[in-house]
């Protein structure tokens, strides 16, 4: 049918029989957009559609323009070469390392990763105050930091773990007390194993780090003090 499609000219478009932006909605129009594009299909009609295009929902033209990019993202492909291979680093970090702390991961993951943007700029930061109005006992805004606070917990256990920028800043700050008890009650132990241990091997590169360049230090104020080694310098009393 998608071969008909792109050798007869026909336009087609993301089609959808919700009527109303729900999960239905969701995976008709991506499933379709995605094959369509795979097919070769150029021209994508109705965006901005439900309820098979007889109704025009403008949160729906917003949604299909991210869907269209991750489409248009699959088709570029996976690239490869020497540089993607990175058998160096391969080489060196072995089965059981950690990969993403590394810089090329960093740059290559930035560069081929599609994130979706509005997808999760409106789970971090969109609240119901209506819910919470009905869901509080006291203080709504105490309520809503609250359910805030657990899905941030939540995400730093979960999402937060594969994306090595987020993964690197972390380990360079930590957490607080109370949100590390809060990790830790939370139950995902994976997730903070993880993050504690690229945390604890980062704490232990800067302690090395400062206790190389203390004993650098001292090793020059020793050499000032006493300009020949082999000979002990006696400050008063019996030698």
């Amino acid at each position: 049918m998608w071969s008909l499609l792109r050798f007869s000219s026909l336009r087609t478009g993301a089609n959808t029989h919700a009527k109303v932006l729900d999960y239905q909605a969701g995976y008709e129009k991506a499933l379709t957009l995605l094959f369509l594009a795979l097919a070769g299909i150029n021209m994508i009609f109705y965006p901005g559609t439900i309820e098979r295009a007889e109704t025009i929902s403008m949160e729906s033209l917003i949604l299909d323009h991210e869907i269209c990019s991750t489409a248009m993202r699959t088709l570029k492909g996976i690239e490869t070469g020497e540089d993607i291979y990175a058998l160096d680093i391969i080489a060196k970090i072995g089965s059981g390392g950690n990969y993403l702390k590394e810089r090329h991961t960093i740059d290559f993951l930035e560069a081929h990763l599609v994130l979706a943007w509005l997808s999760m700029k409106y789970v971090s930061e969109t609240t119901s105050v209506r819910q919470a109005l009905q869901e509080a006992n006291g203080c709504v805004i105490c309520h809503m930091h609250k359910k805030t606070e657990q899905h941030l917990i939540r995400y730093f256990l979960g999402n937060s773990v594969m994306q090595p920028h987020i993964l690197i800043k972390v380990n360079q700050t930590g957490f607080c007390t109370h949100h590390f008890a809060a990790l830790l009650e939370d139950g995902n132990r994976l997730g903070l194993a993880l993050m504690t241990h690229t945390h604890v091997q980062e704490l232990h590169k800067q302690l090395e780090n400062h206790l190389a360049v203390r004993h650098r230090q001292t090793r020059k104020q020793g050499n000032r003090e006493n300009p020949h080694p082999g000979f002990p310098i006696h400050r008063g009393g019996s030698p």
